[in-house]
């Protein structure tokens, strides 16, 4: 199987330490990724998110006494995945850490965050053709999306629902709906596209 070196990530922008509330959010939009790392003096790394900027925003004047370095998170090494860790110990942190971040060092070098989008298209290339892998790459997959803050359905063009994650078991089993109602969900649906 492959390992996360293979696998894409999004570089991240970074900001000095003495960067200002205004600065931060700057880059931060410039780049799309909502995220900007701040490298500080004593060799920690840090990083801004847009949750961050708000709450800072929300403190009126009062931020604008602050620094980058003042306000970053710190990442820690339960934050980072190592660019040779293979692609089912990368399901698991990715598990793991569904709440959070995972950050991954680019050549060495700066830090890049791992894309969970990427991550999929690369297990979904990296196992096309084989059966064996097929069912591998559907159990990886079938990790991930039980741990989706909201429910998944995999449902046939008929209405026959195929696999559900365990969110969206909750959902059905709470709110049980039938097969036609199904049915004309997906013709609504392909209707708008």
């Amino acid at each position: 199987m492959e390992n996360i070196s293979t696998v894409k990530h999004i570089n991240l922008p970074v900001v000095s330490q003495d960067a200002d509330l205004r600065e931060v959010a700057r880059v931060m939009l410039e780049s799309k990724e909502g995220v900007v790392i701040v490298e500080k003096e004593d060799g920690a790394t840090g990083y801004v998110d847009f949750n961050v900027v708000l709450k800072c925003f929300l403190m009126g004047d009062e931020a604008s006494k602050f620094k980058a370095k003042d306000f970053a998170i710190l990442i820690e090494d339960k934050d980072k995945v190592e660019p040779t860790m293979n692609m089912e110990d990368l399901v698991e942190s990715v598990i793991t850490h569904r709440d959070s971040r995972l950050f991954t060092s680019i050549n060495g070098g700066g830090i890049g965050r791992l894309s969970l989008e990427n991550l999929m298209e690369e297990l979904a290339k990296s196992y096309s053709g084989e059966k064996e892998k097929e069912a591998e790459l559907e159990r990886l997959i079938g990790m991930m999306l039980d741990h989706f803050p909201f429910g998944v359905a995999l449902v046939s063009v008929a209405g026959e629902i195929i696999w559900v994650n365990k969110l969206a078991m909750e959902i059905i089993s709470e709110n049980p709906i039938d097969v036609e109602e199904i049915r004309k969900m997906i013709n609504d649906n392909q209707k708008k596209h």
